[in-house]
């Protein structure tokens, strides 16, 4: 292991110590800092995947992308119903250990939903605003 290496690692550790959770943000200043040191992207996502994956940290990048991918398979008729929703939720508990609580993972997903232009099944006759209601 490099000088380069060992800095990136620790810098990960940092970013990781409040959450256990590399952010998007976060990972893009590891990022960042790896090619300031001479690193090439593609080496230092591999270093930051590997010593994620190594130390059982979590990285968001990964997480959206896993979720993303649920997202769309519930998603096949049109639009998401709160009980594709609730499976998707118990998918990310376990994908995140239970280090995101309920309302992070409800969040995380509604933004999700948004972005990718998903539709969320609300309203009807008992229905209720479960999606709107996330806040």
């Amino acid at each position: 292991m490099n000088n380069t290496q060992t800095t990136l690692e620790q810098m990960i550790h940092l970013c990781i110590f409040d959450d256990n959770t590399l952010s998007i943000d976060e990972e893009k200043k590891c990022l960042t800092k790896a090619v300031e040191l001479g690193m090439t992207v593609e080496n230092a996502l591999t270093i930051i995947t590997t010593y994620c994956n190594k130390n059982n940290f979590l990285l968001e990048r990964k997480i959206d992308e896993n979720l993303t991918s649920q997202l769309k398979g519930a998603c096949s008729d049109g639009s998401i119903s709160k009980k594709e929703f609730d499976t998707i939720v118990e998918h990310a508990r376990t994908l995140t250990g239970g280090k995101w609580n309920d309302p992070s993972i409800y969040r995380k997903l509604k933004g999700l939903i948004n972005k990718n232009g998903f539709k969320a099944k609300e309203g009807g006759w008992f229905g209720s605003n479960w999606f709107t209601d996330i806040s």
